[in-house]
Order: C-alpha cells, then structure tokens, then sequence
C-alpha cells in the first residue's frame, strides 16, 4: 500500500526535524516499501493532489499491469491548482 497526503512526509519518504534514521535502515525500509508495491495486484492513492496524482502516475508507468486507482474528497483533481483539473482529465 502506498499512502499519499501532500507535503507532509513520513520516513522513509523524507527524513523529519530532529530525527536521523541512519542510511542503512532507510534503505531497508524503502526496499521493503517496494516489495510491497511489486508484490500487490492492486494499489489506491488517497489524495488527488500534486503528490497523489504524480504517485499514481509512476505506479502506473512503472507497473502497467496493476490496478492504480485514487480516492479523493470532492469532484476537482488538483484542487489547489485553477484549471488544472481539465487538464488532468485529459491526460489521465
């Protein structure tokens, strides 16, 4: 499962303040996060934002064959972005 909100970021995405993970243990944490997504047949995004659409865009270009599907609170993609959502309805 892959989980995507937005600029907020948990490790091993983006370190946070205050915290060090040393690089070895993030290595694995990745390594085990994209097991996962190679091991599942299907994958949800949650957030259709930035960050949401563009993860849904590189599962699907990187695994064609899986499901990708993304949830989202209202009926606009990109809602911080005026006239984006047209221009992603096409694309997608």
């Amino acid at each position: 499962m892959a989980l995507s909100t937005g600029s907020t970021y948990n490790q091993p995405w983006r370190g946070q303040e205050g915290k060090s993970t040393p690089i070895q243990e993030r290595d694995m944490q990745v390594k085990k996060i994209r097991d996962d997504l190679a091991k599942a047949n299907s994958i949800l995004i949650v957030g259709c934002g930035a960050t949401g659409l563009e993860s849904a865009g590189w599962l699907k270009d990187k695994y064609p064959s899986k499901k990708i599907a993304v949830c989202q609170r209202g009926k606009v993609l990109f809602p911080n972005f005026p006239g984006a959502h047209d221009v992603a309805l096409q694309a997608l």
